[in-house]
């Protein structure tokens, strides 16, 4: 699985196009959602459960390459379609956020704001799934890196501001961090003495530009 998922991420996009036409898009889904299924079991066991603990190494790395094989097929935009359309692929694509590295789950987070501008369908199933994780990405913005954070508020700039897609559901996010503290929480980025990346600051001045808007 390691040397897949380096060959996936290095070869040309046609060797990348007939691994998918040979179905190899769909065998990774499916490996993918076998291993976060072995991590929720561990975890209705354990609640003390680490990613990173050595019981449960194997089933850590293991979803990791798989993942890092799967953003091989998406780097070009007919693979994300492909890999996207697999059945569950969105739910448990996200779900594997409790599974994985900080670098992994920043990742993740990117590619969720990209699947949001494929379709208003993908849109609103990664809205959905949001929804009920707001304490995480609340909790990535309070206490991961800045590349991190950075991800976190894409992805929040997407699902919250996106002029594409219209959906009851987003006013009901946006209203919904707003209450939990994110206008508090992305005004403390710019604490004295902070250097931010200009990723970040892009970012951040996305945000503030629909606060603006919302208030006029």
């Amino acid at each position: 699985l390691k040397n897949l998922a380096v060959e996936l991420g290095t070869q040309p996009v046609q060797w990348n196009k007939k691994f998918i036409e040979l179905g190899g898009a769909k065998i990774l889904v499916q490996l993918m959602i076998a291993h976060v299924h072995r991590g929720q079991k561990i975890v209705q066991n354990s609640p003390s459960f680490s990613p990173r603990g050595d019981i449960n190494f194997e089933i850590y790395e293991d979803l990791m390459q798989c993942i890092v094989a799967l953003k091989g097929l998406m780097k070009f935009q007919d693979g994300l379609k492909t890999v996207v359309q697999e059945e569950n692929f969105i739910d448990y694509f996200i779900e594997s956020l409790a599974f994985v590295n900080v670098r992994m789950q920043g990742d993740i987070l990117r590619i969720s704001s990209a699947i949001c501008l494929l379709s208003f369908d993908c849109y609103k199933l990664v809205l959905e799934i949001f929804s009920e994780r707001v304490k995480d990405l609340l909790g990535y913005l309070i206490n991961g890196s800045q590349e991190l954070k950075t991800a976190a508020l894409t992805c929040i700039n997407v699902l919250i501001n996106t002029q594409r897609f219209e959906s009851v559901q987003k006013e009901t996010m946006r209203d919904l961090l707003l209450a939990k503290g994110l206008r508090e929480i992305v005004s403390g980025f710019r604490s004295p003495g902070s250097v931010l990346s200009p990723d970040l600051e892009k970012q951040i001045a996305i945000f503030e530009l629909l606060i603006r808007k919302k208030e006029i």
